[in-house]
């Protein structure tokens, strides 16, 4: 980007010269805060190293984070983490046996995976 700035202005001798003064321009080549842009090749090479990382994660596995305010969340089960305050997970675990049994119960009604 090229920006134009005024220098100086000059008015001269504004009598029988015909001189009504000199403006005087200065052009600036700076580019603050503007990047090329990436080549192909760049970019190509960026999408592969990205790929790689994500294929070094196992699918599958779960990953707990405690949360900014407080909760835990399960990243893993889906596309959006499952959080929970402390008291709910206990909760919850409290009644893993009777959570299983009642899926087991309802899994004909259920939605599973691949169908």
């Amino acid at each position: 980007m090229k920006l134009a700035s005024i220098l100086s202005f000059n008015y001269g001798d504004f009598g029988n010269s015909g001189n009504f003064g000199n403006l005087v321009l200065i052009e600036s080549s700076t580019r603050e805060n503007h990047m090329a842009e990436p080549t192909y090749e760049e970019l190509k090479a960026r999408l592969a190293e990205l790929e790689k990382q994500t294929t070094g994660r196992r699918s599958g596995a779960l990953e707990f984070r405690v949360s900014e305010k407080g909760g835990v969340s399960v990243y893993g089960l889906g596309r959006f983490p499952v959080t929970l305050y402390y008291e709910q997970w206990t909760r919850l675990l409290d009644q893993s046996e009777q959570l299983r049994s009642f899926l087991e119960e309802n899994k004909s009604k259920l939605k599973l995976k691949g169908q």
